[in-house]
């Protein structure tokens, strides 16, 4: 009788089989797609019930996949191209045939240490930015011209397009900041007084939203007026702007919070067997989508 040493499973390749989660979900500006990715890197985008785009973006070098992460998912305004910050690259998907239309990969820095992006944005316009975790903020057209690069100490780990696709607003978690993207200078900071993990922008007014572990606070960006605070229960620090009305989503453990501008409770989703990881408005405002740890999709009307 023989006897062979039993092989025991790769702890990494465990840790990594049992991650879970929808961890990003946007809508296309026409409301017809929806794309989420899970925390296994993978991107979906479904119209209806068709599949229009299935892939990995996990990243074949060694090196870099104990960094792999999606980081933002954004659609052009036509719907025609998905943008993709992954791992160490920005890509360009066009979603009529899959193909990539333009990437970034950034340099090394000092030669071999990996630069990623970390917040992703797309303006009206069709412009794209982008924040890299050394510093760094770039802005292309919709056909991948790099239009402007800087450096900042207040590099963001959130960015968004605001006013005109002009003014660039951000957070690296401890103070709010907006960029002129011609003249590339900072135009507005404010040191907040504590560290925020979570960022939004109105589509409509001048303001955006913070989140940090147990508040959620709003900003006008013209005169840095914090224009409420309001205590939020534990989760991920999450939070949205309805796209038509001033109401903020907050996200929580187990549910979904919904206040006007002045801390009135406006409407409440709980979501008693799983975990919110991630949630958008559609473009109406018509319905909220959340996506949680069980990689499923829930869609609330509204």
């Amino acid at each position: 009788m023989s006897s062979r040493l039993a092989i025991p499973p790769d702890p990494f390749e465990v840790v990594r089989q049992q991650r879970f989660g929808m961890n990003h979900v946007v809508y296309s500006p026409s409301g017809s797609l929806i794309a989420t990715s899970d925390v296994r890197m993978n991107v979906a985008v479904h119209r209806g019930d068709e599949v229009v785009l299935s892939r990995s973006f996990e990243s074949l070098s060694q090196k870099i996949r104990p960094t792999d992460r999606v980081r933002g998912l954004q659609f052009s305004p036509d719907d025609r191209t998905l943008y993709v910050a992954a791992g160490d690259t920005l890509r360009a998907i066009n979603l009529a045939n899959g193909r990539e239309t333009w990437s970034y990969t950034p340099p090394r820095s000092f030669g071999f240490l990996i630069v990623s992006p970390i917040a992703l944005s797309v303006s009206g316009t069709g412009d794209v930015a982008a924040a890299f975790d050394n510093g760094s903020i770039a802005v292309w057209d919709a056909f991948g011209g790099m239009r402007a690069l800087w450096h900042d100490n207040d590099s963001p780990r959130s960015l968004f397009f605001m006013k005109d696709g002009s003014l660039l607003a951000g957070t690296d978690s401890f103070s709010l900041c907006a960029w002129d993207i011609v003249s590339r200078k900072k135009v507005f900071k404010r040191r907040l007084h504590e560290r925020v993990f979570g960022m939004a922008a109105s589509a409509f007014a001048t303001v955006v939203a913070t989140r940090a572990l147990r508040t959620a606070s709003l900003w006008n960006l013209e005169s840095g007026e914090e224009l409420m605070s309001i205590s939020v229960g534990s989760g991920l620090p999450l939070v949205e702007f309805h796209p038509r009305k001033e109401i903020v989503a907050l996200g929580t453990h187990d549910a979904i919070e919904m206040v006007d501008f002045d801390a009135c409770p406006f409407a409440r989703f709980s979501i008693e067997d799983a975990r919110v990881i991630s949630m958008a408005f559609s473009p109406d405002g018509n319905e909220l989508a959340v996506g949680c740890s069980d990689e499923r999709l829930r869609r609330f009307p509204l």
